[in-house]
């Protein structure tokens, strides 16, 4: 969804007043991401009201250390940007 904004890292992590690598850790599942932290960033990224609802419903409340954040794969494939 970032890339799909024209968002990069950085700029991400200005937004949410954080360092790049949180941003990755986010994007990489290797970290949780506060709900006021998603919805912030949803903003950023211009996200709609209906992606917004969906991806809080999804979103990592730890590291998983595994796939991708946010889902990519099933209905999130679907889901448009």
């Amino acid at each position: 969804m970032r890339e799909t904004a024209g968002r990069t890292p950085a700029e991400a992590a200005r937004a949410l007043d954080c360092v790049p690598a949180k941003i990755s850790r986010i994007e990489l599942g290797q970290s949780g991401v506060r709900l006021g932290d998603l919805r912030l960033l949803l903003d950023f990224y211009g996200a709609d009201a209906e992606q917004v609802d969906w991806l809080v419903e999804r979103r990592p409340t730890s590291g998983t250390g595994c796939g991708s954040w946010p889902p990519s794969s099933g209905r999130a494939a679907q889901h448009p940007e």
